[in-house]
């Protein structure tokens, strides 16, 4: 995970604070732990800050102890429980769980249960992680459970980066903004399908699976735009179904995988158009086409007009062409809405899902232009 990512999450000059304190903030955070410092030392660098993003929160944690336990004593004088959906940031973390070892790199995901006894060994060296505190009878319900806690997801698991690009999204909404609870919710499928026990049961809690995978779809879609090796099977891959699956959800929005990849690809050269229009820039629209994720010019001038009704050098220089193109462009996404509405009330391809919780197509847009900023 690059510290780009998450911007204040990493944290260059921790403090020295005394060893009491960081326990206080520690149990006030997270719940009741013990912790253990270095020996002959009453100070920790390091600290802990909360925050609520998008209605989920999240805990940065920085320390060097020795050990941290949460004891049987712990847990039951705790009134409250969660599930710690745990990122390794910086250095490395050694944790004990239902007679499971696991150790946590840069990168990694863990989902900790703080309803069971558990331990985090440091050896005094230096550990940052973020954690987000997950409501634990929503996920893990009051039957049998089906998640799979202490287990690890490496960082080149595909849903690691699943997982990244929803916290990375959750911290730039606002509790009370539309799509923080489509963003949730997301979130919530996303830790079932990483941590479902097995792929049987794992399917069996994305029953609503069809809304959830074009939802992570989209989101990832927007957030690699620019890469050149997103591909329908790359995407497919990435969201853990089989390309025939993925399509199926697309068809139902009544366009393939790969009209949808190309028509992001296209808003975004647009607006980089405009911009370089605005702004007298001189650089060549291939250029633009390229580092928007485009490799064939000729098939992306075809492309351009085929969704624009102009070529991209008359939208550069037509005010009439740069209306009519965007008209197209709320054309499209209006009936992506439209026959997604629809087919969930007429088809109930994502049961037991409602329907407001679906992201707009700008929602899903904003993500893309905020991590090219």
């Amino acid at each position: 995970m690059a510290s780009a990512e998450w911007g204040t999450a990493f944290q260059a000059d921790w403090p020295e604070i005394s060893f009491d304190q960081w326990t206080h903030l520690l149990r006030s955070i997270c719940g009741r732990f013990d912790a253990e410092p270095i020996r002959g030392r009453a100070t920790v660098r390091g600290g802990l800050s909360v925050s609520t993003a998008g209605g989920v929160e999240m805990a940065k944690i920085g320390l060097d102890l020795e050990v941290v336990r949460r004891t049987p004593g712990n847990v039951r004088a705790d009134d409250d429980h969660y599930l710690f959906l745990i990122s390794q940031l910086e250095g490395a973390c050694g944790i004990e769980q239902n007679d499971r070892r696991l150790q946590l790199e840069p990168g990694d995901w863990v989902l900790i249960d703080s309803a069971a006894p558990s331990a985090f060994h440091f050896q005094g060296r230096f550990s940052n992680h973020l954690s987000l505190h997950l409501p634990r009878r929503l996920l893990l319900g009051d039957g049998p459970p089906l998640l799979d806690v202490a287990r690890k997801i490496g960082r080149n698991d595909p849903m690691s980066s699943v997982l990244l690009a929803l916290a990375a999204k959750l911290r730039q909404q606002n509790d009370d903004v539309p799509p923080a609870e489509g963003l949730r919710r997301l979130l919530y499928d996303a830790v079932r399908q990483s941590f479902g026990r097995n792929e049987r049961e794992a399917g069996v809690l994305m029953r609503a699976g069809g809304r959830s995978r074009l939802e992570l779809a989209w989101l990832l879609v927007d957030r690699h735009i620019t890469d050149p090796k997103l591909t329908p099977q790359w995407l497919a891959d990435r969201v853990g179904a089989s390309l025939r699956s993925l399509q199926r959800d697309f068809d139902a929005l009544g366009y393939s995988v790969t009209t949808y990849i190309r028509h992001r690809r296209l808003c975004l050269v647009r607006d980089q158009l405009g911009a370089m229009r605005q702004r007298g820039d001189e650089r060549g629209i291939s250029n633009i086409a390229f580092a928007c994720g485009f490799n064939d010019i000729s098939y992306f001038n075809r492309s351009f007009r085929e969704a624009f009704g102009c070529s991209p050098r008359e939208f550069l220089v037509s005010e009439t062409k740069i209306m009519a193109s965007e008209a197209m462009s709320l054309a499209f996404e209006a009936k992506t809405e439209e026959v997604a509405s629809a087919s969930i009330k007429n088809k109930n391809i994502f049961p037991g899902v409602e329907t407001n919780g679906i992201l707009r197509p700008a929602d899903r847009w904003s993500f893309g232009r905020n991590r090219r900023a």
